[in-house]
This record gives C-alpha cells, structure tokens and sequence, in this order.
C-alpha cells in the first residue's frame, strides 16, 4: 500500500505544491533534471521515472495539497475530484438514466484506472462534461469550466469548433476571459519565467515523451498514434496514419453534429470524436468516454433488437482503461479499435435521433 501510495501520478501534484510553498516553482519549468532531482530527494534514489507537464495555472487549483502531509494530501485530491465528477457525470447525462447496474458496468472502469494511477482524470473529465452539460442553461459557468479545462488543452481539442457550430456566444466569451484571466493570475503569482519554462523546456519535453520513449505508458495510449509507437513505427509516419483515421473521423461526427436535435447527443459525439481525433491522451482520461457511453446506452435503452449492436460496442468501448495495458502486454494493441466501436454508437445513435437541423442558440 505505501509503495502504491508514493509511486503513482499524484506525487507530481503534491511535489508542484510544495516546491510552490518553498519559493521552488521554477524548478517545476526547468530542465527534467531539476525537477526530477526533487522526486529522488524526497522519495529515495530509486524512484521511477515522473516529469511535470502542466501549464502554470494548473498551479492554481493544487496549490492546497502543500497544507498537508502527503497521505491526506492523495485522499481528499481523490476523494474530492470523485465527487466532483460523479457530480458532473449525473448534469451530463440529463433526465433519462440508464440503470444502475449499466451505468456501474459503463463507468466503473474509467474509476478504477484513474484511482490505480492516482492521476487527475477526475477533474479534467468533471470540468468537460460539467462545462458541455451547462452550456445551455449556465453559459457563463459553463465557459468558466471550460476554461479551466485549459490545464489540459489536448481534451479541449474541438471545443472552441463546436461552440461555433452551436453558436454559444456567451460561452466562448466566458471560456476565453476565464483562460486569460487564468493565464494573467498564473504568471503573476508564480512569475512569467514560469510561462516561459513552460514554452522553452516543459513543452519540448513532452513532445519528445510523445514521440521518442517507450515504456508501459504506450499501453496506456489508446489513439492510433499511440499504437504505432508500440509497433515502433516512425513518429512522422505514425502521426500520418492517426490523421488518415481522425480526419475521416472528423468530418463524419461534424456532418452529424450539425444535423442531431439531441443537444446532450451533440455533446456526447464530441466527446468520443474528441477521443479518436487526439494523437495524445491517456486511460486515465477515458472518464470523458464514460459519461458519453452512459448517455448513448440511456438513449437506447428499451430500444428493439435494431440497437443490440450499438449497445455491445458501448459495453466493448467502457472496458478500455482495463484492457489497454495487458493487450499491449501480449502484443495486441487493439485499444482504439474498441475506442472507435464506442465512438461508432454515439454517432449512430445522434444519427438516429433525428434528420433536422439542429436548434441554434441565440
């Protein structure tokens, strides 16, 4: 249990904390080095490779966790994200619910994977589908949500097209404040040199993590992308064959967003376009997925035996955060092909639900 405690994700979050309150923040945008150097201190000589790899205002909403000792510190940021999502994933499924026990088979492997990593899919899911979820009623608080969901901008991706395309006018200006606002308090708390590690170094890093390194975290990349890294296939190439398919991709799910009445539908389709248009994305971030799978089943449930196949693809699609690792394990990186069957029902499904343009908002 200790060791399971120290060496997942979260100990990025409460080390950034901490180096925050030492007046050590720029080490989190120095060079890997630097920052890794903090890890073995504090964690012994021997501990496993982590980086950093957030924005600075990401800096803004753990900077709590440096108040306490690190075992409080992993239980409330779980503890607290979980509800926050659960929260978020009951606004973004609507009124109609599937039962409990579909929603348990849908969800729970998106839970698990998150809590085994210890990671922050939790709040970036909660800020996507809470912000997608109100955009109709609460725009304002619903750009707020989106704009903080800047602290991961890959899940964010196609946003900004789909607000156009719906015309929410008040939420792309409150998503845009929000993250100018953000951006401005970040480096004015922390220091532009934060911003500029961040350019210079942190970025650069991670590009390279994205495209030179191996190891188990390609298992954990279920994008077309990812799986030619783990079939060695040049990155150039690699990120090719990804395009061939998001790009088809892409332009199907828009035709059917711009034809679906269903707005939850719309918001569930982006997600899962979302997911197989990004080259870089983690399990951990499937949390996303769940709440788009959860709303398709709730849409066809009690449906005639016409939608027994999409609901098998839900079923497939939910199961990935627990299968991405051992299929890459034995060599068979099938991951996004089970991403693609969940993405495949949600757009039926948005096709099915009606042939007319959809309303826009004013």
């Amino acid at each position: 249990m200790e060791e399971w405690l120290i060496s997942e994700d979260f100990v990025n979050y409460w080390t950034a904390s901490r180096l925050l309150l030492g007046g050590q923040v720029l080490d989190l945008y120095a060079d890997q080095a630097t920052y890794f150097r903090h890890l073995t201190d504090q964690f012994g000589p021997d501990y496993p490779w982590r980086n950093w790899s957030y924005p600075p205002h990401y800096l803004l909403l753990v900077w709590p966790l440096s108040l306490v000792g690190y075992v409080p510190a992993f239980v409330a940021f779980l503890t607290t994200t979980l509800l926050v999502y659960l929260l978020a994933l009951r606004g973004f499924v609507g009124s109609v619910r599937p039962g409990i026990v579909a929603t348990a088979v849908l969800v729970l492997p998106a839970l698990v994977n998150n809590i085994q990593h210890a990671q922050n899919g939790f709040l970036t899911s909660a800020l996507m589908l809470g912000g997608l979820a109100l955009r109709m009623k609460q725009p304002i608080l619903a750009g707020i949500l989106i704009g903080c969901l800047t602290i991961k901008p890959q899940l964010g991706l196609l946003i900004p097209l789909f607000l156009v395309m719906e015309r929410q006018w008040r939420v792309i200006a409150s998503a845009t404040v929000t993250t100018v606002v953000l951006v401005a308090l970040s480096g004015w708390l922390f220091g532009w040199e934060t911003w500029t590690g961040y350019v210079t170094e942190t970025l650069p890093y991670q590009s390279r993590v994205m495209t030179e390194f191996q190891g188990i975290f390609l298992g954990m990349m279920p994008s077309v992308f990812g799986t030619t890294r783990v079939l060695q296939i040049d990155p150039g190439l690699g990120l090719t064959l990804h395009l061939a398919v998001a790009i088809p991709a892409l332009a199907a799910g828009g035709r059917v967003l711009w034809h679906c009445p269903d707005a939850e539908l719309r918001a569930a389709l982006l997600v899962m376009t979302t997911l197989v248009v990004t080259p870089y994305w983690l399990t951990y971030d499937y949390g996303i997925a769940a709440g788009a799978l959860v709303l398709c089943y709730s849409r066809i449930v009690g449906q005639s035996k016409a939608a027994d196949q999409r609901r098998a693809c839900l079923f497939l699609a939910a199961v990935v955060p627990l299968v991405a690792i051992p299929i890459w394990l034995i060599g068979l990186p099938i991951a996004p092909l089970l991403v693609f069957l969940g993405y495949y029902a949600v757009l039926k499904t948005a096709a099915a639900s009606g042939s007319q343009a959809m309303p826009r908002s004013s």
